[in-house]
């Protein structure tokens, strides 16, 4: 990847570290190799990333780079200890790599880390309605379901309006049903106005 970028750009101006997911169980129902893979997709992609970029920006005497975390680890969320202990280290990395490089860096990690940056703070008002479900493929040991949603969003006085189609895969482990995955497919044919990261779909 880095050395594409190079190739056809001569430099790397921003690196956007937004790889994630993760193996959603109860925390000890998680064997070595799924918490390897959450660890892998959300904290170990982030460190590579930055260690093989950085020698570029240092070169250059310029860079930026965003990390994107989870708010999931300053509340918690059911069944994503490993999530969350791989976005934190992601916290880590920021105000670490701020420290090491460059004083202004390290000021404006230190910045990022509090509440007032983040887009949601202070928190909007958002309500979801879902429609039209139904089963597109049952399988002996998972069901495919897909719905509508539309998801309203209210701050500062401005509502924006998010509309697209969750696919689930629904599985059944001890006689309950739990949902193995969820895939959230946007219906806009622009980002703008809703070029805003931080809802939860």
């Amino acid at each position: 990847m880095v050395e594409k970028a190079i190739h056809k750009w001569d430099k790397i101006d921003i690196l956007v570290n937004n790889a994630g997911g993760c193996v959603i169980l109860p925390f000890l129902e998680q064997t070595p190799e799924t918490l390897k893979t959450t660890i892998d997709r959300n904290l170990w992609t982030m460190l590579w990333s930055c260690y093989r970029v950085l020698p570029h920006m240092v070169k250059q005497n310029y860079g930026r780079i965003i990390n994107i975390g989870a708010d999931s680890v300053r509340n918690g969320l059911w069944d994503h200890a490993a999530y969350n202990a791989a976005k934190g280290g992601g916290y880590a990395i920021v105000s670490g790599l701020g420290r090491e490089f460059a004083k202004n860096l390290e000021q404006r990690a230190l910045r990022l880390l509090k509440r007032e940056a983040h887009v949601e703070y202070p928190h909007s008002t958002t309500l979801h309605n879902v429609t039209n479900v139904r089963i597109v493929n049952n399988e002996e040991d998972a069901v495919k379901v897909r719905c509508n949603f539309s998801t309203y969003r209210t701050k500062r006085e401005v509502l924006d309006n998010y509309v697209g189609v969750n696919d689930y895969i629904i599985v059944k482990e001890n006689g309950e049903l739990k949902i193995q995955s969820k895939k959230v497919i946007l219906k806009l044919d622009s980002l703008r106005p809703h070029g805003k990261v931080s809802i939860i779909l």
